[in-house]
């Protein structure tokens, strides 16, 4: 057997559960150019849901509320 397989399967699972599960929550991705980088604005309930913790500072992190 080759040492350490089994983690790099569980870890391809993890991912592909995580994406099913995510996956529905997202409309639509638009990553539009901003200064010479790229803005990623997210649509759909995962916007909201990200929106609603910047609001209540659960991240820490403050996020736009453009793409909602």
């Amino acid at each position: 057997m080759i040492q350490g397989w089994g983690k790099g399967k569980r870890a391809v699972t993890s991912s592909n559960a995580a994406f099913a599960i995510i996956r529905p929550l997202i409309d639509e991705v638009r990553l539009m150019p901003e200064h010479g980088e790229l803005r990623v604005e997210i649509r759909g309930v995962l916007a909201g849901i990200l929106a609603l913790s910047a609001q209540n500072n659960v991240t820490g992190v403050s996020l736009p509320r453009a793409g909602l």
